[in-house]
C-alpha cells in the first residue's frame, strides 16, 4: 500500500497585517494548511495499519518553513516532494499529473479546501486527470474485506452517502477524518525532500464567452428628481433618455444585460 498526501503551505491568517512603512501585506507567517493536516494523520493511521508507506507532496509559493518540515518530520514519510505552487488548482494539477504518469500510487489523499484561497478543486481535476475515481468533502473511511475503501460524505439535511471506492483513487476529506495529534516521531533515517522544478506562466484573467461588455461612465448630469434606480441605470449607460450619447445607451434591456449587471455589481460592492 502506497499512499500520496498532497499537502499546501498557507499563510496563517491571524499573522496576516498591513506593513505601513512597506506600505503590503506584512508579518506572513506560514504552516500547513488545516485540512491537508488532518489529512496526513489519517493517511499515518491507515499506512499504520496496512503496513504501507507514505510520500507527500508539498506545494508552497515562497520557500518551506522550518517549522512546516519540523512537522512532516513527525511522520514516518519516505520522500518529500517540494513543488512551487502555482496560481490555480489547474496548474497544479496538471504538473502534477506529469510526476504521476510514471509511478502511480494506491491512494491520494489532501485536504478538502484551503485556508487562503479556499480552493477545492485540486483533487477532483487530479483524479480526472490520472483516470482514477476521485471523491470530496469525505468525513470517514473504512475499509471493506476484500480492501475496498468505504469513504463516508455528508448530503443535505443531515444524511450520510457511503462509496465504495476501488484503489487506486483520490480523495479530498474534511478536518472531521482525524483527530490532530502532535507526535514526535523519531524516523530511522532523516526524510528525503525532493525539489520538483516548474515553469510558471504569469496568471491571466479568465473571461466569461457571451457576457456583454458593461457600459461604464462618469456623468457629471444625471438628474436629482429621479428616483435611485433610474440614475443607476443612466451611469450604467441603461438610460434611454438623457444626454449619455447613442454609443453610451442601450435601446433595450435584455435578462443577459440585468445579469450581468446585477453580478457585476454585487463584486463591487464586496469589493
Amino acid at each position: 500500500m502506497r499512499l500520496l498526501v498532497i499537502i499546501r503551505q498557507v499563510y496563517e491568517q491571524k499573522s496576516v497585517r498591513w506593513d505601513y512603512q512597506k506600505g503590503e501585506l506584512g508579518y506572513k507567517r506560514a504552516t500547513i494548511n488545516r485540512a491537508d493536516f488532518h489529512a496526513l494523520q489519517w493517511a499515518y493511521e491507515y499506512a499504520t495499519k496496512q503496513n504501507g508507506k507514505m510520500d507527500v507532496f508539498l506545494l508552497a509559493r515562497e520557500k518551506v518553513e522550518k517549522k512546516t518540515l519540523d512537522i512532516l518530520n513527525g511522520f514516518p514519510i519516505e520522500l518529500c516532494f517540494h513543488i512551487e505552487r502555482g496560481e490555480s488548482d489547474q496548474e497544479d494539477a496538471a504538473f502534477m499529473e506529469t510526476l504521476l504518469s510514471c509511478d502511480m500510487y494506491d491512494l491520494i489523499v489532501s485536504g478538502e479546501e484551503t485556508e487562503d484561497d479556499h480552493d477545492r478543486s485540486l483533487v477532483p481535476l487530479l483524479g480526472t486527470s490520472l483516470n482514477i475515481p476521485s471523491l470530496t468533502s469525505v468525513h470517514h473511511i473504512e475499509a471493506d474485506e476484500k480492501n475496498n475503501l468505504l469513504a463516508h460524505r455528508k448530503e443535505e439535511r443531515g444524511m450520510t452517502q457511503v462509496f465504495k471506492i476501488q484503489l487506486p483513487a483520490a480523495l479530498s476529506v474534511t478536518t472531521q477524518i482525524s483527530k490532530l495529534s502532535y507526535r514526535k516521531y523519531k524516523p530511522k533515517r532523516p526524510m528525503k525532500t525532493v525539489i520538483k522544478q516548474r515553469d510558471l506562466k504569469n496568471s491571466s484573467s479568465i473571461k466569461r464567452i457571451g457576457a456583454p461588455e458593461p457600459n461604464i461612465f462618469i456623468s457629471d448630469d444625471i438628474p436629482d428628481e429621479e428616483s435611485a434606480e433610474s440614475r443607476l441605470l443612466h451611469i450604467m449607460g441603461f438610460s434611454s433618455k438623457g444626454n449619455a450619447g447613442p454609443a453610451k445607451r442601450t435601446q433595450t434591456l435584455s435578462e443577459e444585460h440585468l445579469y450581468y449587471t446585477a453580478e457585476r455589481l454585487m463584486k463591487w460592492l464586496k469589493e
